[in-house]
């Protein structure tokens, strides 16, 4: 990039499109615009108390600009109690993708133990077992991203993982939800016909034999080559956006409207 100087001398005011977190560098050097004054080139915002930095992030971060994870803890702290631990670790998952803490290794020290507290009820394990366990669930939701634990500043994942009898954690987080007592005596309460019905569910012997089959092919692609490569376009951040990261649609895939009869 090359820094050119205004060339209109009149006094105007600069307005800067709005930037997603995502778009890395493209971000801070938007937060350093916002809040340095009267820089000169790029080199005066990669630079700091004679100190030149090899990225925005690094000079927007000596410079104070992302000392600021209030924000994210207060989500955090309200999360612990209001959500079960299994959506804390997602929650947690969705704020390293899509927010950017500046202090990810603090986040995880102060809430470690709210993600771990359904290990403990739901598994007999030791201390040092809740780390592995927690690094691999984390894991496995940022690979549904295109992201790993080794992304981030958080402990390694060992390649021998502990295992925990192959059972996916989708399912071992609805083992993990507490059932009130008052579904459970609802069971009592069930008519002759109900009762037939909810012990041949429990029972049966399908549950051995159940899959979590993952949908890996947009089958609605499937036969638009053309649709399917621009999803890909948009998914790997390929395709021109508007403002507000807004994608404008191909003429010969929208819908004309023309009132309500149109949908």
């Amino acid at each position: 990039m090359e820094w050119h100087r205004r060339r209109s001398t009149r006094k105007v005011i600069g307005r800067i499109y709005t930037v997603s977190p995502l778009e890395g560098d493209k971000f801070y050097l938007r937060l350093l615009l916002s809040h340095v004054t009267g820089p000169t080139s790029w080199e005066y915002l990669l630079t700091n108390n004679g100190m030149t930095f090899s990225t925005f992030k690094k000079s927007a971060e000596d410079r104070g600009f992302l000392d600021t994870d209030h924000s994210i803890r207060d989500c955090l702290v309200e999360a612990t109690s209001l959500r079960m631990p299994y959506a804390l670790r997602r929650l947690f998952v969705t704020i390293l993708i899509f927010c950017e803490p500046t202090d990810v290794r603090g986040l995880w020290n102060e809430f470690f133990t709210h993600m771990v507290e359904d290990y403990q009820t739901a598994n007999n394990v030791v201390e040092s077992d809740l780390t592995n366990m927690l690094l691999k669930d984390l894991n496995e939701l940022l690979n549904l991203h295109g992201k790993k634990i080794d992304d981030y500043d958080l402990p390694s994942l060992p390649p021998n993982t502990i295992d925990r009898g192959a059972v996916p954690s989708i399912i071992q987080e609805e083992l993990a939800i507490d059932i009130p007592n008052e579904d459970i005596e609802s069971i009592a309460k069930l008519n002759n016909d109900q009762m037939i019905a909810f012990n041949t569910i429990m029972n049966s012997h399908l549950w051995n034999h159940t899959k979590i089959l993952r949908l890996r092919q947009n089958m609605r692609s499937l036969h638009d080559q053309e649709f399917a490569e621009f999803l890909i376009r948009i998914g790997d951040g390929f395709e021109p956006t508007k403002p507000d990261d807004m994608v404008r649609l191909p003429l010969h895939i929208a819908i004309p409207w023309e009132g309500e009869h149109s949908i």
